[in-house]
């Protein structure tokens, strides 16, 4: 199995929440980290149309297809 490798941060703020955005060089999964300032910090992942996770669930991270 080949290691994601995440690169490029995009910080977006949005009212009271902020999201951390990198993306796998090798296969184009996004891995989304959103941070609430209240709340629970969650992960999502995200290709295409494919989405992993969310608020309340912890998602396995996808294997990488690249090479």
């Amino acid at each position: 199995m080949s290691r994601h490798r995440w690169s490029g941060r995009s910080i977006i703020g949005k009212g009271a929440s902020l999201k951390s955005i990198h993306k796998c060089t090798r296969c184009g999964w996004e891995r989304w980290i959103h941070a609430p300032m209240k709340g629970i910090e969650y992960t999502q992942y995200r290709r295409g149309e494919a989405t992993l996770g969310g608020s309340g669930v912890d998602p396995q991270e996808p294997e990488c297809a690249g090479n």
